[in-house]
């Protein structure tokens, strides 16, 4: 939403797309680790979150995309770079995953 907002409100200064892609990017890293983890451990020794290294991966994923819509919108990274990554990363994260449960009925990871 915000942005759709920026892009419709004509704004020329990015940098206030960047500052929330920088937020959401914080808040994913920790749900990554979380997932990675399982966060801490209850008295009877299960951890509270299930292990799920593929929710991990996806939202490392996601870090990485929104720090290099970060470094685009403060004009650290060319668009062009960025374009590859998402290509890069639509495929390791969406193509492969989906081969891997449609032929070996599993996650890859």
């Amino acid at each position: 939403m915000q942005t759709a907002h920026a892009l419709w409100t004509g704004l020329e200064d990015m940098r206030t797309v960047g500052n929330g892609a920088l937020v959401v990017a914080i808040v994913c890293a920790m749900y990554a680790y979380l997932f990675f983890t399982g966060g801490g451990v209850k008295p009877d020794g299960e951890t509270f979150i299930g292990i799920t290294p593929y929710l991990g991966f996806m939202n490392v994923t996601f870090v990485v995309i929104c720090l290099t819509v970060v470094g685009v919108t403060y004009g650290k990274l060319s668009a062009k770079l960025a374009a590859w990554m998402f290509i890069v990363l639509s495929f390791t994260s969406l193509f492969v995953p989906a081969i891997g449960l449609m032929g070996f009925g599993k996650l890859p990871f």
